[in-house]
């Protein structure tokens, strides 16, 4: 019991890791020295739970229905959003609970990537978007996107959950645009391809200047930590997910010729 207390150095408690392990982590949080390491892996609890319930909604709704329900979905997220910010019936209900990291909270910021996928799935809405999402459009959804994560407007997380997914098709549907052709470097495609990785291991070395480091040697700064946050993250993908992968995909074959 004693690894349940604190996990070496890192001082990771026990509820924290198992909170973790079990994607629980964005509910059940009981943090050692204010969760540094693992604070990050609630957004990989909402992603999971996501993974979970839009299946089975997908099959339910079929494609038609889904686009329509999706959106009713996201919205009602939304809605619930505001209603429990000023109410906080889930914190009054159970103390300790938090708000932003809630998958009933996060859920629409997935579902309207979804709403996207499945709206350009459509021959004629996929024309009509194209023609509408020109570069002047997808600068301007970028600068909005911007003002809205500086100035939080009400309604912020919304505008961000649909702004993020307006910029994805944009640089799918132009490809040959300066952005398109700047996600393409080889080098930004890499980092692309690590991103989970990246994400799951940069909590560990990126601790920030103004908190006490845990690791010894001085790892956990500039410039080192940067190297090793990449160090970690091309072991983790090369290493472990890559092999995962293959695995998955000899036991369900690739839908498409693009799945890696």
């Amino acid at each position: 019991m004693a690894l349940l207390d604190t996990v070496g150095v890192l001082a990771v408690s026990g509820g924290e890791l198992l909170s973790s392990v079990f994607f629980l982590r964005n509910y059940y949080a009981p943090a050692a020295e204010g969760g540094r390491y693992t604070g990050h892996l609630w957004s990989l609890a909402v992603e999971e739970h996501f993974y979970l319930l839009w299946p089975g909604l997908l099959v339910l709704w079929g494609v038609r229905r889904a686009r329509w329900g999706c959106a009713a979905l996201s919205l009602l997220i939304a809605a619930w959003r505001v209603t429990e910010f000023r109410l906080q019936i889930g914190e009054t209900a159970i103390p300790g609970l938090g708000f932003y990291t809630r998958t009933d909270i996060r859920l629409d910021a997935l579902l309207w990537g979804c709403w996207f996928a499945l709206m350009v799935s459509d021959p004629h809405t996929r024309e009509r978007l194209a023609r509408l999402m020109s570069l002047r459009v997808w600068f301007v959804a970028l600068g909005a996107l911007v003002a809205v994560i500086a100035m939080r407007p009400p309604l912020a997380m919304l505008w961000q959950s649909l702004l993020i997914p307006c910029l994805v098709i944009g640089t799918v549907f132009r490809p040959a645009s300066i952005v398109g052709r700047c996600l393409e470097w080889s080098g930004i495609r890499w980092i692309g391809r690590m991103s989970y990785s990246l994400y799951l291991w940069q909590q560990l070395w990126l601790v920030g200047e103004t908190v006490e480091t845990t690791l010894p040697f001085g790892i956990q700064a500039l410039p080192l930590n940067i190297v090793l946050v990449f160090v970690c993250a091309a072991i983790s993908y090369y290493g472990i997910e890559r092999p995962m992968i293959k695995v998955g995909h000899r036991l369900a074959a690739p839908v498409s010729a693009g799945r890696r």
